[in-house]
């Protein structure tokens, strides 16, 4: 049992082997292993998880395409009071759309979609024995909502829009006034489609939040690093000017700390926009976000006591005035 020895960053080489009765021996293949952080594994699912989003904005997009498609040409048959030869081939393209969207969900008929896509993360997280963190419960809220709307709005949308396709094209070749069963057939179908589109925009909403928590907890860090360089570059230049005396390097140093002084202007203004952001992702937060939403309460609220934004003003202006001791004190 030496589990406990492996480190991250070690690759571990692993194999069966087995004896029968008859004393021949046999052995598997062989699988390397890789072992990691905690921390890495969740950063890896997190960045596929991201690029969820893209996937389900281009379904939304497709989704919402697809419905004033539908509609326009529903529109247009009703008028003429029959189903015209382009009208019978745009249902047709419609239905044929909505059933691909519906597949690009997956799903218990389907092998391939988002449905598992999102079931691999999960088992990944499981079997690494992280199926009790934050991102453990956001995959699984992302599942129940998928598996509520590929039964549900989804289902129904595909159904529907092949059942109008169908007696369009019958109402085409019988060359008869559109009948009534068509007319309602329509009317479900435009309200299927609604839902499906409410649906996919309620999945993009959920992801869109979890990338935008975690992009505000990156550009913090990026923000802190930024004034950490800043700091840096005072606590240079005040013993550059301890120790040069020349009008060259005065003039010189000058420039320098024009050019730093308004580096920390700007980092200023961006916390303030940062703090500001943070503020209405607080607000809209679900249940599965609590554990980031309090890491950025904490995380505000601690910048806000300390006055982060106020003290990197008055340093701005101590770089300008030249009181570089001071200014590195005020950045600390």
């Amino acid at each position: 049992d030496q589990a406990g020895a492996f480190v991250a960053g070690q690759h571990v080489i692993v194999w069966l082997e087995a004896c029968d009765n008859s004393g021949q021996w046999s052995r598997s293949q062989v699988q390397e292993l890789a072992i990691r952080e905690p921390r890495e594994l969740i950063d890896s699912i997190q960045e596929k998880q991201n690029q969820l989003l893209t996937q389900v904005r281009e379904l939304v997009d497709t989704q919402r395409r697809n419905s004033q498609l539908f509609a326009r040409t529903w529109e247009l048959a009703h008028q003429a009071g029959k189903v015209g030869r382009d009208q019978m081939d745009l249902f047709r393209d419609t239905s044929q759309v909505q059933r691909a969207v519906a597949e690009s969900l997956g799903g218990s008929t389907t092998p391939q979609g988002l449905t598992q896509e999102i079931a691999k993360l999960s088992e990944l997280l499981t079997r690494n024995r992280l199926d009790g963190t934050e991102i453990a419960a956001e995959l699984e809220t992302l599942s129940a909502d998928l598996q509520e709307l590929s039964v549900g709005g989804m289902a129904a949308a595909t159904t529907t829009t092949a059942q109008t396709a169908a007696l369009a094209e019958a109402s085409w070749k019988d060359d008869v006034a559109i009948a009534q069963n068509l007319i309602d057939s329509a009317a479900q179908a435009q309200e299927a489609q609604s839902e499906a589109l409410r649906g996919l925009e309620k999945l993009l909403d959920h992801l869109s939040r979890n990338e935008s928590l975690q992009e505000i907890e990156r550009e913090l860090a990026q923000i802190l690093n930024q004034q950490n360089a800043i700091r840096r570059e005072t606590d240079r230049l005040h013993l550059e000017r301890l120790a040069e005396n020349s009008d060259a390097s005065r003039e010189q140093q000058q420039g320098q700390q024009t050019a730093l002084s308004a580096d920390q202007q700007g980092l200023a203004r961006r916390l303030d926009d940062w703090l500001g952001r943070a503020g209405d992702l607080q607000e809209t937060a679900t249940a599965d976000q609590q554990a980031a939403k309090s890491a950025l309460v904490r995380a505000t609220q601690s910048l806000l006591s300390a006055q982060a934004t106020a003290l990197m003003r008055r340093s701005t202006e101590e770089i300008r005035d030249t009181q570089l001791a001071q200014a590195a004190t005020t950045q600390q």
